[in-house]
């Protein structure tokens, strides 16, 4: 359900942004799921041909530099 919610609240920030796309895919990964896994997944599908821009919110900017 967070991770729904998430979802929303992403997608209602880049809404009207046509440079910017909202991905679920950490939705449709098996437990666990590392940040790592995602970004290896973008590179596989996408690259070299977009450029990739990472938000993250305030409660994980502490914890950031422990992820995996």
């Amino acid at each position: 359900m967070f991770l729904l919610a998430r979802l929303e609240m992403v997608s209602f920030a880049v809404s009207g942004k046509d440079n910017f796309r909202v991905s679920d895919c950490e939705l449709h990964r098996a437990d666990p799921s590392y940040t790592i896994d995602t970004v290896r997944f973008f590179i596989e599908q996408y690259c070299p041909y977009a450029e990739f821009y990472w938000l993250v919110g305030a409660y994980m900017v502490k914890d950031f530099p422990r992820c995996h």
